[in-house]
């Protein structure tokens, strides 16, 4: 096409390491922990793009030529662009962390977790960002993508933990190695997963019958 894209990479990836950093491990009472999630309203229609990016979202309809206004869910970098964009007006501000359109507060005092959850807002409020009201969430425990989070620190969602247990037993290595994920997600809270795993690592080699 003889146009250039800029791919947007995220430094806050990868996941994990991000989610479990505010926590590492220390015990709080319960009482003094709250947490926030919240996912902004619409999403990517809240970003405006700009003139010159407006001309690559055209697309044909039987009543003429239209284009975007606003980042929308089919540009392959929309995702990587929403995320820095809202990094970046968060920027500064302890206590929170942000996934895409999840926002996570949290804080060792509710004082603490008000103050942040309050900047917050405001932070959001300046460049026109809004909130679903109903998808947010204020609780001394939250579910955050597959992983709970409380005063206790984190730990792995029983339900998931169900469901990997329910899994059927792989029939082929494909199986075997969605398995291995399954369960290298939560690593954390497995001791001696590879010396654990290796047999089972062993059959995913091509060269194994």
């Amino acid at each position: 096409m003889g146009h250039k894209f800029l791919i947007y990479g995220d430094p806050a990836y990868p996941l994990r390491p991000l989610l479990y950093k505010p926590f590492g491990g220390a015990v709080l009472h319960p009482y003094h922990v709250a947490l926030n999630k919240a996912m902004g309203s619409n999403g990517y229609h809240q970003l405006e793009l700009d003139t010159s990016s407006r001309q690559l979202t055209t697309f044909s309809t039987h009543v003429g030529f239209f284009r975007y206004k606003c980042l929308n869910f089919g540009i392959s970098s929309a995702a990587e662009i929403f995320q820095n964009t809202i990094r970046l007006v968060l920027n500064g501000i302890s206590n929170v962390l942000n996934v895409s359109y999840n926002i996570l507060v949290f804080g060792q005092a509710k004082q603490q977790h008000d103050a942040s959850l309050e900047a917050v807002l405001h932070r959001l409020q300046e460049p026109g960002l809004t909130l679903n009201e109903k998808k947010c969430h204020f609780h001394r425990e939250l579910k955050f993508f597959g992983l709970i989070f409380s005063g206790d620190g984190v730990r792995p969602d029983p339900k998931k933990v169900t469901d990997f247990l329910q899994t059927k037993t792989p029939e082929a290595p494909q199986e075997l190695k969605s398995l291995l994920g399954m369960v290298n997600y939560s690593r954390r809270f497995l001791r001696n997963l590879a010396d654990l795993t290796q047999p089972l690592r062993e059959l995913t080699n091509k060269n194994v019958a």
